[in-house]
């Protein structure tokens, strides 16, 4: 009965599903992902609907008619994306950079056969990432004092204090020194010890949507502490300066020069004085100490005297020794070797004659010793002696008197007169310009500090004459009276005697004695005259000299006459010279000038003078001629004038004296300069102009003109001869009559006309190269005749030839070509009306090919490798000319095939050839050079017949030990030497008696010498050969140096272990070679050459410090050879560090659902670091079917799917760094289609059969009726409403996020941005056992397409699993 209730209930509900097929029609459902969606600012939002119509068969929705509505607004355009799947059904709205104006409801909306189905709403809320920044990353706290932690959070909404988390590493937590900040964003470490170095803290802050944490590392360290404080150094020569100091991290030190310059290191060689400041320096700190480097000095003894004296026996002396250096000196004394004194003083007393002698002070210091003897004496009485005893010296002489002392200790001498001290120099009494007052006597004194002593010297003063004469004025006018007095002085009075201009002069008066030294006398003249003016002298004299004195007088005058000026009047003709003789004297001379009056209708031509204006009061109209004193003039007028005035006027500052005479010069007719008879008028000229050339003195007032018609017309003045319109008919002779009160003139001129053509010109010339003959040629023509000017540049050419031929006019011009002439020339036709024509000529430099060769045509000489011989061929000419080089017949210009021979291109058309000393006999090199104006070629041979060069020689050979060599030497020698010899230096009798040597000519002149050692010893340390020279000169010699050596091997030992942040890695080197070759590190390709906080350097070793994780570091040791026989080397070794992120496995599905018999690959991957190992289990129990299985992934291959296979599958990851993560998959069999029902014929089956029909006609039709009402007053249906899911956020990539933390060395196989991008396009993730893109995150599958009561609150139970998986996972 219960199978048959079962089965009527499976009958109902087939049939309402028939009906509402049947009836009903399709009806679109949708299932939203989540209807609270929770995103990022910034960051990329997805919106996700599963769209399909039901049931089954109804037709598939257009992706067009699917869109999506803000209900509050409008969408961004520019920032969406929107997409269907067709295939599983899924509309997406992707909204990228979230701001604030994107919060609010939304909706999917289709439009299905005219009608419009819309979504539930979905709730977009944004929100900010939580964030931990720390302040700073690593944080560095001095020992024993507080360190401080801090981060910054970020979150919306913020973060609470019970969010944020601190943790340590490697350090335990102290609760009694760690404290943290209200607010959780600080931690105080008190009392920071040294076990708290390099251990790191973590803040971690966790929210309901997101975790976030940051890492701060903490360094302790000690300030550094320089031991001593300021110090001073004396400097002798160089210094070296040490600076210790402790502190962690070791400081290192830097020392500041006094200029200021730095260098580093602990210790300091110095060779100069200054302030040294040495700088301690690290991460915790700085410590200085400053060092004064003074100059260092010997001591030196200042101040004591080489002798002590005493007066007599029983006195006692006190001696002081003061010392100077740097450092400052100990002072000791010493009397003989006995010391007498550990102090600078010294205190004696001679109580008899053996305490008289020497005593020695003593100072020391680092930089040396310094001694000084002093000698202690009895004192001696001063013994004087005199120069003079008495001396005559004239007035203002000087006087030199010399007093000296003889005495122990020595003297001091002083001069005393009248009861003053008087200075001396040594006892030498100097006194400069004596006067009558210093005689007297002079006492010498001498005195040595112990006795006294005196003599006296006598001094007298005399003087020579000496002369004055004085005159209350020098200069008198004429009239005035003179007065001179002479004075003199002397001892005795001179005797005075007066003289004119060198000549005794008899009147002067008598000598008149004014003291016992002074005389005077006077000469007085009452009315001076111009013969008084002279030089008067005074001389006095005496017994001891002569002396003068002079003075001399200027008798003044004005102007007169010394010949007088006639008056009478001067007749003068045109031309006629004139002299006249202008005489005059005064004192002082009067200044001579002539005048000539009217000149502006007269010309002069002067004879030693200029023509120059000057006005005066009586005549404005007034030239002055000359200028000076009484001299003859001489002049010839051109014009005439009818009267005119010669004035002579004299002129000094005490008057003036002139007088004239009356000039009348007069002028006859005569015709102009340059005026021809004939001349020639153009038809081109409208009006003629034609003067009369003819001029005189007085000008006529009118002119008288006879036409070549008869006529007779008249001019005035200056005015021409006017015919308009002159033409052919207006030719003939015009004669001009001039008269003037002088007489008549006439003269006739003939006018032409001619027809009027423009000048032209033409040129011809033809460039030429350089030292050939060129012409220029130019014909200009033209009417009037036309001249023509050849011009170079702006320089008029004068040797030009012209010639003229009927109306043309030809130019030419002949020239030998030079680089001179080069340039613009230009040919140019005038006429005589001012009309030009021009052409211009541009000539170029063209030059013919030509060939030098240099050296001389033969040469027999020595020459070799290091002495060759050059051969050089100079080609010139414009153009530059093809050359080519020929060497035996055989064109070498690109090159020679002969040996010993090399041509080389210098350029600029220079070639060189090089003979070497492989070239034997005669070489014949010819060098042609060709242009387009020219060839030529030069030859030369050069000869050689002797040889003797290293051609290839071995210098240095490498081999290991016991190892076999071989030397060959190639040496061109010609002729054939008389002896080769080989020299092995060794110790090793062995290796003499295994040598041999052998010898091949390999080439005409070529000689190759080899020499063979067997089994090499470490002793044998080189090898000479030596070859005698053919000629008998000195031999050549090889120096083969023979260095035995052990190749480089190196290995690089790196740990094995697994290694993790933060630890210290050391990598050693083992190199074995002969010699060591230098090591130089690289980490990463960067080079480490000195220690530094992340790395330590030393010989063969290299320790990283405080590796990151998660990442390979490459080492490479650099091998630098430190001989030529090694060669570089690099050797690498891979060191990789662990991460510390736990394994998650991420991007697979909670359930998948496959037919019977379908093949299945199901993808598990994981990340972490270190880099996980993934699993498949099922039940318990490792599964060993996987298609594959790699370090971060497995897939797991079923063939078939059974029943056998469906159920729950577990994928594990497991790494080092924390605990294991898992995930459930629930593998589903699709159930098969259901079967028609069966022939049962049970009366359970009949009476379950009954009712089901009953029940399809009774009720069907109402539920039929209900459903349709209800559609129509509803337009959308939920049919899932799934839990919300704020763990996964839509828009984040989990691939991403661990794409970002790992290398892609690591996880080779994670897709990249560009396959995830095209992936996603395709709408089909990278892995084929997911339904969604990895950037969805897990969404629930499908809605099962049959209806099957029990798989329904399946899925309903699943999506309640998978709410609570994604809640655990974390961001």
């Amino acid at each position: 009965m219960k199978d048959a209730l079962r089965r009527c209930e499976l009958v109902i509900c087939l049939l309402v599903v028939m009906v509402s097929n049947i009836d009903f029609g399709c009806e679109v459902y949708f299932i939203p992902i989540t209807t609270n969606l929770v995103a990022f600012y910034e960051k990329t939002a997805s919106f996700q609907v599963t769209v399909y119509p039901l049931p089954e068969n109804c037709a598939n929705i257009d992706r067009n008619n699917i869109t999506w509505v803000k209900l509050s607004g409008s969408l961004p355009i520019s920032r969406i994306e929107m997409s269907y799947d067709q295939d599983d059904t899924l509309a997406t709205l992707k909204m990228r950079a979230l701001e604030e104006s994107d919060l609010g409801i939304y909706r999917c909306e289709v439009d299905y056969k005219g009608m419009i189905y819309s979504s539930e709403n979905i709730v977009l809320d944004l929100r900010t990432k939580p964030e931990v920044i720390p302040v700073e990353s690593t944080v560095t706290a001095v020992l024993g004092s507080t360190a401080e932690l801090s981060v910054t959070v970020k979150a919306d909404p913020p973060a609470n204090p019970t969010q944020i988390t601190w943790n340590t590493l490697k350090i335990l937590w102290d609760d009694k020194r760690f404290r943290v900040s209200e607010d959780g964003t600080s931690l105080r470490l008190s009392n920071v010890s040294k076990s708290d170095g390099d251990g790191y803290f973590s803040c971690e802050v966790r929210t309901d949507y997101a975790n976030d944490r940051a890492y701060i590392r903490l360094l302790v360290v000690e300030l550094p502490e320089i031991e001593g404080g300021d110090e001073t150094v004396s400097l002798f020569g160089s210094e070296v300066l040490t600076c210790e100091a402790s502190g962690d991290p070791l400081p290192e030190f830097v020392w500041i020069l006094p200029n200021e310059t730095q260098v580093s290191g602990k210790e300091l060689e110095i060779t100069e004085t200054g302030n040294y400041k040495c700088i301690a320096t690290n991460s915790a700190g700085e410590d200085s100490k400053t060092i004064t480097v003074l100059q260092g000095e010997v001591p030196t003894i200042d101040g004591l005297k080489e002798k002590y004296y005493l007066k007599k026996i029983g006195e006692e002396l006190e001696v002081d020794c003061v010392a100077s250096g740097a450092p400052s000196p100990e002072i000791v004394w010493r009397f003989g070797e006995t010391g007498v004194s550990e102090t600078r003083e010294l205190r004696v007393t001679v109580d008899s004659f053996q305490d008289l002698g020497n005593y020695t002070c003593i100072a020391t210091n680092s930089g040396g010793e310094e001694t000084f003897t002093v000698e202690l004496r009895l004192a001696e009485t001063p013994l004087l002696t005199l120069s003079d005893d008495y001396r005559q010296i004239e007035l203002g002489d000087s006087l030199d008197v010399t007093c000296s002392s003889k005495s122990d200790p020595t003297a001091t001498v002083l001069w005393v007169f009248d009861g003053k001290t008087l200075i001396s120099d040594r006892g030498t009494l100097k006194l400069n310009s004596l006067t009558e007052e210093d005689t007297g006597n002079y006492s010498c004194v001498a005195d040595n500090g112990y006795f006294h002593t005196e003599k006296i010297f006598q001094l007298f003063v005399f003087e020579e004459p000496v002369i004055k004469v004085t005159v209350e004025n020098s200069t008198v006018h004429k009239g005035e009276e003179i007065e001179l007095i002479c004075t003199g002085r002397g001892l005795p009075a001179p005797s005075l005697t007066w003289l004119k201009d060198d000549f005794k002069f008899s009147k002067q008066e008598t000598d008149t004695i004014v003291s016992d030294r002074t005389i005077t006398n006077k000469i007085t003249t009452t009315s001076a005259e111009l013969d008084h003016s002279g030089n008067y002298t005074c001389k006095g004299y005496n017994e001891y000299g002569v002396d003068t004195d002079s003075v001399n007088i200027v008798v003044l005058s004005e102007p007169f006459w010394v010949e007088n000026f006639e008056s009478e009047t001067l007749n003068i003709t045109t031309g006629t010279l004139i002299s006249i003789a202008c005489k005059m004297d005064g004192n002082p001379v009067p200044e001579t000038k002539v005048y000539l009056t009217n000149v502006n209708q007269l010309g002069l031509n002067t004879s030693g003078g200029t023509l120059e204006a000057e006005e005066m009061e009586t005549n404005a109209d007034t030239y002055q001629l000359e200028e000076g004193p009484s001299k003859n003039f001489t002049w010839s007028a051109n014009q005439s004038v009818e009267t005119a005035v010669v004035l002579c006027r004299g002129v000094n500052e005490f008057g003036s004296l002139s007088a004239s005479r009356i000039l009348y010069v007069h002028d006859p007719f005569h015709l102009q300069e340059n005026r021809t008879r004939e001349m020639s008028v153009y038809i081109a000229t409208t009006n003629y102009e034609l003067s009369c050339p003819i001029e005189g003195h007085p000008p006529p007032s009118n002119i008288s003109w006879r036409l070549p018609s008869g006529n007779v017309e008249m001019t005035f003045g200056e005015d021409p001869l006017l015919i308009e319109e002159f033409g052919f008919s207006d030719e003939g002779e015009y004669t001009c009559t001039v008269i003037n009160k002088w007489g008549m003139m006439m003269t006739t001129s003939l006018l032409l006309a001619v027809d009027y053509d423009k000048p032209n010109v033409t040129v011809d010339y033809k460039d030429v190269a350089v030292g050939q003959v060129g012409i220029i040629t130019c014909i200009g023509h033209g009417q009037p005749a036309v001249n023509l000017t050849l011009h170079r540049g702006e320089e008029k050419v004068q040797n030009v030839t012209v010639h003229t031929l009927g109306e043309y006019v030809v130019l030419t011009y002949t020239y030998l070509m030079s680089r001179e002439l080069v340039g613009r020339w230009s040919c140019t036709a005038r006429n005589s009306l001012g009309d030009v024509d021009s052409k211009n000529i541009d000539l170029q430099l063209f030059r013919r090919a030509e060939v030098k060769l240099t050296p001389p045509v033969e040469r027999n000489s020595r020459y070799n490798d290091t002495d060759p011989i050059d051969v050089f061929c100079n080609a010139t000419g414009d153009p530059s000319p093809t050359v080519t080089i020929l060497i035996n017949g055989l064109n070498s210009t690109s090159g020679s095939n002969s040996p010993g021979i090399l041509v080389f291109n210098l350029e600029n058309g220079v070639y060189k050839v090089r003979l070497k000393n492989s070239q034997l006999g005669t070489t014949r090199i010819e060098c042609s050079a060709e242009n387009v104006w020219g060839k030529d070629r030069k030859t030369t041979s050069v000869l050689n017949t002797y040889s003797l060069s290293c051609y290839k020689c071995i210098t240095q050979v490498c081999a290991s030990a016991n190892a076999d060599i071989s030397i060959a030497h190639i040496i061109a020698v010609y002729p054939e030497p008389s002896y080769i010899k080989w020299n092995v230096t060794t110790t090793s009798p062995e290796v003499l008696n295994k040598f041999q040597n052998t010898s091949i000519q390999i080439d005409p002149g070529f000689v190759e010498y080899e020499a063979f050692i067997s089994s090499i010893t470490a002793d044998t340390t080189s090898v000479k050969f030596e070859i005698a020279d053919p000629r008998g000169g000195e031999p050549l010699s090889v120096q083969t140096e023979l260095e035995i050596y052990e190749p480089i091997s190196a290995v690089l030992l790196a740990p094995t272990e697994s290694l993790r942040a933060g630890d210290n890695v050391t990598i050693t080197a083992s190199v074995t070679a002969k010699p060591l070759p230098r090591l130089r590190w690289f980490l990463n390709q960067q080079e480490i050459a000195v220690s530094s906080e992340k790395a330590v350097v030393e010989e063969s070793r290299l320790t990283l410090v405080d590796v990151s994780g998660g990442a390979r570091h490459v080492v490479t040791l650099e091998l630098v050879p430190q001989s030529s026989c090694h060669t570089a080397r690099k050797q690498s070794v891979v060191v990789t560090i662990l991460g510390d992120s736990p394994p998650r496995i991420y991007d697979m599905p909670p359930l998948i659902e496959k037919e019977k018999g379908e093949k299945i690959y199901l993808m598990c991957r994981a990340a972490g670091d270190p880099v996980p190992t993934v699993s498949w289990y099922k039940r318990s129990t490792l599964h060993s079917e996987l298609r594959f299985s790699a370090v971060h992934e497995a897939m797991l291959r079923i063939e078939s799917m059974s029943v056998d296979e469906a159920g729950t599958w577990e994928c594990r990851a497991s790494n080092n760094a924390g605990q294991t993560d898992s995930k459930l998959l629930e593998l589903v069999l699709a159930p098969e289609s259901s079967g028609a029902l069966g022939s049962d014929s049970s009366p359970e089956v009949i009476l379950s059969t009954i009712l089901t029909v009953v029940f399809v006609v009774l009720v069907g039709p109402l539920l039929l009726a209900v459903y349709c009402l209800k559609r129509k007053r509803q337009r959308r249906l939920k049919v899932v409403t799934p839990v919300s899911d704020p763990g996964f956020l839509e828009g984040v990539s989990l691939e991403k996020e661990i794409r970002k933390l790992v290398t892609p060395d690591f996880y080779p196989d994670l897709p990249t941005e560009a396959e995830e991008k095209k992936s996603t396009e395709n709408g089909r993730t990278s892995n084929p056992a997911l339904y969604a893109n990895p950037d969805t995150n897990n969404k629930l599958p499908p809605l099962p397409r049959r209806c099957n009561s029990a798989q329904t609150a399946r899925s309903r139970e699943l999506g309640e699993n998978d709410n609570r998986v994604q809640s655990a996972s974390p961001t």
